[in-house]
C-alpha cells in the first residue's frame, strides 16, 4: 500500500503543470522537477531510516532518468492495471503445475494475511502425499 501511494505521490509531482516561473526568479521547469525528485529521495530515504549519503550524485542521476520523464505516468498506469493480473496468473500457473503431479502432490492458494497490508498476501501451499505408503502401512 505505501509503494503503491508513494509510486502516485511521485506521478502526480512529476506530471504535474509546471509552475509559471515569475520574471526575476531565475527558476525553470527542469529545475522545478530536480527539487520535486529531490525532496522525493529524501522523503522516501528517511521513511525507512537511511540517510542520504554523500555520494549518492541525485543530479547525476536526475539527468539520466529526465529524457523518460514523460513515460513515467503512462508507464506506472500500464504497471498498476496489468501487474496484479500478471501476478495473478503466475500464482495460478504454479497452482495448476502442482496439482497436475499424477495425484501425489495436494496444492492449495491460501491467503496469509491483510490484503490491505500487502497485495502480494497470498500463498501456494503443496503437501507431498504418497497414497501407496499409506495403504501399507495399516
Amino acid at each position: 500500500m505505501y509503494m503503491l501511494s508513494l509510486s502516485q505521490c511521485v506521478t502526480d509531482e512529476i506530471l504535474a503543470p509546471p509552475i509559471e516561473v515569475q520574471a526575476g526568479c531565475g527558476g525553470t521547469k527542469s529545475r522545478d522537477t530536480f527539487l520535486h525528485f529531490e525532496n522525493f529521495c529524501h522523503s522516501g530515504l528517511s521513511h525507512l531510516g537511511i540517510k542520504l549519503s554523500n555520494d549518492i550524485n541525485l543530479k547525476g542521476i536526475w539527468k539520466e532518468a529526465e529524457p523518460f520523464l514523460d513515460l513515467i505516468g503512462p508507464f506506472w498506469s500500464l504497471r498498476a492495471s496489468l501487474g496484479p493480473l500478471l501476478e495473478t496468473l503466475i500464482l495460478l500457473d504454479r497452482l495448476l503445475f502442482l496439482q497436475e503431479q499424477d495425484s501425489t502432490v495436494e496444492a492449495y492458494l491460501l491467503p496469509i494475511f491483510d490484503p490491505m497490508i500487502s497485495p502480494r498476501n497470498v500463498a501456494v501451499i503443496a503437501k507431498k502425499t504418497d497414497k501407496h505408503l499409506r495403504s501399507s502401512c495399516y
